[in-house]
């Protein structure tokens, strides 16, 4: 049996978009570790880094309960286009964010990964869900009839 695109990429998106999502949760639970990565010796802009963290994992989220929500509701779910930002985006963001994990990064990278790794995808849900919901609809032929 062969699938389409969007059907074939369905498990690999939805377990990227989910190891995407722990990478971001591991984040949040060592905070302090990233912040002080930063400057070791210096505690005088930890409270704004913190801050900046903490919003551009807020941010993160709310991107992730956007693709969601259109995934889960088949918005784009069988969108081939979709299926493939997502899987190529949230494969980035999980490695990048690996990498931010393991390596100890500054705090302040966390917004190249949030802008390249969550906004672009998650600004591509908003517009599909924007011609669904308010503009064309689109139907999607699941069978080929």
């Amino acid at each position: 049996m062969v699938r389409s695109g969007g059907v074939a990429l369905m498990p690999a998106r939805f377990l990227l978009i989910l190891a995407h999502f722990v990478a971001a949760v591991s984040c949040f639970f060592d905070r302090s570790k990233y912040v002080r990565a930063c400057d070791p010796k210096s505690d005088a802009n930890d409270s704004r880094r913190d801050s900046g963290l903490l919003a551009a994992l807020i941010l993160i989220m709310i991107c992730f309960g956007v693709e969601s929500f259109t995934f889960f509701t088949g918005i784009s779910m069988f969108n081939n286009t979709a299926a493939l930002v997502s899987v190529l985006t949230h494969a980035a963001g999980s490695l990048a964010l690996s990498f931010f994990i393991l390596e100890t990064l500054c705090s302040d990278n966390i917004w190249y990964i949030f802008a390249f790794c969550s906004l672009l995808p998650a600004l591509y849900e908003g517009f599909l869900l924007y011609l669904v919901k308010v503009h064309v609809p689109i139907s999607f032929d699941l069978f080929g009839g």
